[in-house]
């Protein structure tokens, strides 16, 4: 059943989901606004006390309150510049070591880092033996991404493509499924190497939305961009430049700016 639900996928019509979505979520009538955030609170655990505004009346559309920023000091990374950071509020779904050309979407499913990567076989080829992590930002997460260390912001590519939901049943049953759909892909220039951050599109994603130019230098927690649905983060590091923590676990609830590794 959960195989052939991911499958109907392929018959609905997906943007046109995702423009209506869009519309709706953008509507500041008031009684709309505030039935739409009030049936999400309901549907799903929001942490509104780590808002910046914890009215959930106060935003001006359900997209103002689904993009809504943190409180100051409500995350932090970490003082030491030589630990990693995590880019967002999350479930870790996947993480491990780049082989073959290929990064691990689900069990008995992968894709081609250079196709998802929009082609660049160079880039691919420089992360072979390196390491990645897939990250899963479920709706009643916070939906900004932030950057994971100290950079440049070197060059971004953004790939049109599907919006299929990023679930695992999705990730278990629709193949190449991160490569298929829309994303950014961006290059970030540290001073020990360059690593790629990709944010994935999804079903009823009306659109990613990247705060910084090419070229700008980020401090470590910087936004990078923010998603109007819920969505999925991809980090990939080259080889020998950085060491994961041993105890991490796939299936764990990870948070903005936790530690997770270092630089090597």
């Amino acid at each position: 059943m959960s195989a052939l639900l991911a499958r109907l996928q392929y018959l609905l019509p997906k943007r046109l989901l995702s423009r209506l979505m869009q519309a709706l979520a953008g509507s500041r009538t008031g009684w709309w606004k505030n039935l739409m955030i009030g049936t999400f609170c309901r549907l799903y655990p929001v942490a509104l006390g780590e808002a910046e505004r914890p009215d959930a009346h106060s935003y001006d559309s359900f997209g103002d309150f689904f993009t809504r920023a943190l409180a100051p000091g409500a995350r932090s990374f970490p003082g030491d510049p030589a630990l990693l950071g995590w880019p967002c509020d999350g479930r870790l779904e996947n993480f491990g070591a780049i082989q073959a050309g290929e990064l691990i979407q689900a069990k008995g499913q992968s894709y081609r880092v250079a196709e998802f990567l929009g082609g660049n076989e160079a880039a691919a080829g420089a992360l072979e033996g390196g390491w990645f992590a897939t990250l899963y930002l479920a709706p009643h997460n916070y939906h900004r991404v932030h950057t994971p260390a100290t950079c440049r912001l070197k060059d971004r590519c953004d790939i049109g493509g599907e919006l299929f939901s990023v679930s695992r049943t999705s990730s278990r049953f629709i193949p190449r499924l991160f490569a298929r759909n829309e994303r950014c892909v961006m290059e970030l220039q540290h001073e020990r190497c360059t690593l790629h951050l990709v944010m994935v599109g999804a079903l009823l994603v009306s659109g990613i939305e990247i705060a910084p130019e090419t070229g700008s230098a980020l401090r470590a927690g910087d936004e990078l961009g923010r998603f109007n649905y819920g969505s999925t983060v991809v980090l990939l590091f080259p080889p020998g430049c950085i060491a994961a923590d041993a105890d991490l676990r796939e299936g764990a609830e990870i948070r903005l700016g936790e530690a997770w590794g270092r630089w090597v």
